[in-house]
């Protein structure tokens, strides 16, 4: 009793090589399906040159109040 024992876990080879073979193809699957996601349009802050969304009128990391932009209008040419 006054011997402390350690316990070791004992590991089973046949069984590991078997969740190995298994597994790693369906984390390739789940890789090569995932949803793309569309990336947000950014612009530059004024103040400190960060790069914030879009939708955001005043800075979230230095607080600058930046002015709102009207995005400029595309003309499509028809022939």
């Amino acid at each position: 009793m006054g011997e402390a024992e350690e316990e070791k876990r004992k590991y089973n080879l046949g069984i590991l090589i078997i969740l190995l073979i298994l597994c790693w193809p369906l984390a390739l699957i789940y890789y090569f399906t995932r949803p793309k996601v569309k990336p947000k349009a950014m612009r530059i802050c004024p103040g400190c040159g960060r790069q914030i969304a879009l939708e955001y009128n005043i800075c979230p990391y230095c607080g600058k109040s930046i002015p709102v932009v009207a995005p400029t209008p595309v003309t499509v040419k028809t022939e």
